[in-house]
């Protein structure tokens, strides 16, 4: 068997690799999209149940994770914090 590293397997295909893509880099645009669309679809389903639940009183661009989060609603502020980052 031959051991090559990540990083050759994430070249693009033109320069002989496979082309995988950044699983974080993937990730992070993955998360970011789906804040965007919970931001901008609030009467979707899963908008009204997370929006109920952990934003009462703000909206989710100035949420603070509550004390114990559901590992689905920290991601999606960790998406809302990538898009802050990007729109500055």
């Amino acid at each position: 068997m031959c051991w090559i590293t990540w990083e050759k397997l994430t070249l693009p295909k033109e320069q002989g690799s496979l082309g995988f893509r950044e699983i974080e880099s993937f990730n992070d645009a993955f998360l970011a999209k789906l804040t965007w669309r919970i931001m901008n679809n609030p009467t979707s389903l899963i908008s009204r149940v997370l929006l109920v639940k952990y934003c009462q009183h703000n909206s989710i661009m100035e949420a603070h994770p509550p004390s114990n989060p559901s590992h689905g609603w920290r991601e999606i502020l960790a998406g809302r914090d990538i898009i802050k980052k990007e729109l500055g």
